[in-house]
């Protein structure tokens, strides 16, 4: 078999296929008995059918036929002989066959170019978000903790900051007229949007009264909403009081509010390291991104990406119509192009550096966390769960991962970017 390689982009090719009738010359008899086999004509048996008769009346739907049904034999043979690996089903441009002649087919495919890692071991260098955790935000947590654990009272005086409000929201028009349905929610003074002039709009309203907040909008300063606010409740919150008991009931290990105080900074330091994770390996991807921006990903590889990404997104939110598909795959190709792009640098070191994670890893893995559970019939319970099939690729892939972004942190350097709680766009140092 003779395969032409014809160039038509970086990620399109074109191959053309010539086959010597020698090649194929015993299939095609094999096929053409068997075909000849279903064909019925006016006068013969079925099967008795002259040789020559059917090649004259059927000869080139036979032809047709065998292309097509060996087709994926041609095309496979071809792909081992260039070493070729499409990302998409071959189209056929077009075919030419008789008998006693050669085959020729022509397709069209698309690849992926070649490309070469960014030389990385260099050295990289990405933003690393600092932030040291204060007593503000120690005394923060714990003011949550204790509006989580809090007691509601409802009162008959006018509301104060902080208080509850169970009420009517209607919707108003320009001219302040009602507009929409009603809607009952909980408002808390001073909490979500219902801070600054709008809490001391509400601070003083009473059960059956009616005020208008005005919200703005935070796309666009310009244009406000107003709603009218009618509470049928007010409740205050009674706070536990913050002492040695109020600890332990935030965990029974503790004995006193300074080992409160130091366990919550614990779990805030935990989630913030998670939190620095989360954003260096994010800022890693963007630099590898970065890195491969001239790299042209073949078209079927990011629209294949983007269906299944919106078929996920229907999962997620079963509203979402397909005549939104359109614009949503519009909305989402540079992220999908990115994401393509990542996972392929993401294969590649794995391959290079042989990091991928084998069975026994997982095993043991599974085996570490069932150790810390001491409950028999809960580690029975979980055990089924963790050596399902599921979740066993889940976690190989999360270790792979992990030996990914440690062997990264090798060639990394950090740059560091204070973070200002109050401005989250953090300042660069």
């Amino acid at each position: 078999m003779d395969t032409k390689v014809n160039k038509k982009s970086k990620t399109e090719l074109e191959l053309d296929i010539k086959i010597p009738w020698e090649e194929v010359a015993s299939d095609f008899e094999k096929y053409f008995t068997k075909y000849s086999k279903s064909i019925t004509m006016q006068g013969f048996r079925k099967g008795k059918i002259p040789k020559s008769l059917i090649e004259k009346r059927y000869g080139p739907a036979i032809e047709l036929e065998f292309i097509k049904e060996n087709f994926w034999t041609f095309f496979t043979k071809a792909m081992e002989e260039t070493k070729i690996k499409p990302i998409n089903q071959p189209q056929i441009t077009d075919m030419d066959f008789k008998k006693g002649e050669s085959v020729s087919v022509s397709f069209q495919i698309q690849v992926l170019p070649e490309w070469e890692l960014p030389d990385y071991k260099k050295s990289f260098t990405v933003e690393k978000p600092h932030y040291k955790i204060t007593k503000k935000d120690i005394d923060h947590s714990i003011s949550e903790i204790r509006k989580n654990q809090a007691k509601k009272e409802e009162i008959k005086t006018s509301a104060k900051m902080g208080d509850h409000l169970t009420a009517q929201i209607q919707k108003l028009d320009k001219d302040g007229k009602s507009i929409d349905k009603p809607q009952e929610t909980v408002i808390v003074i001073g909490e979500q949007i219902f801070t600054g002039e709008i809490a001391d709009t509400l601070i003083g309203i009473k059960t059956g009264e009616t005020r208008t907040i005005v919200v703005s909008d935070p796309a666009n300063k310009e244009n406000e909403v107003r709603f009218n606010v009618t509470p049928s409740k007010i409740e205050k919150q009674i706070l536990p009081e913050l002492n040695d008991e109020f600890a332990k009931t935030v965990d029974p290990k503790l004995n006193n509010v300074k080992e409160l105080n130091d366990f919550i900074k614990a779990e805030l330091e935990k989630s913030w390291e998670n939190e620095v994770e989360k954003a260096v390996t994010e800022n890693t991807a963007d630099y590898f991104i970065e890195e491969l921006k001239e790299l042209e990903l073949p078209s079927d590889m990011v629209e294949d990406y983007l269906e299944k990404l919106f078929e996920d997104e229907k999962q997620r939110n079963p509203q979402i119509k397909d005549s939104e598909k359109a614009k949503y795959k519009t909305d989402m190709r540079n992220d999908a192009i990115n994401i393509i792009k990542w996972v392929l640098v993401k294969n590649k070191i794995i391959e290079n550096e042989k990091l991928d994670t084998t069975d026994e890893e997982v095993a043991k893995e599974i085996e570490k966390i069932l150790s810390e559970i001491k409950d028999e019939k809960q580690k029975e319970m979980y055990g089924q769960y963790y050596n399902s099939k599921e979740f066993k690729s889940n976690l190989k892939n999360q270790l792979t991962e992990k030996k990914l972004m440690t062997h990264l942190k090798e060639f990394t350097k950090y740059k560091k970017k204070s973070i200002d709680k109050k401005n989250t766009s953090g300042s660069k140092k």
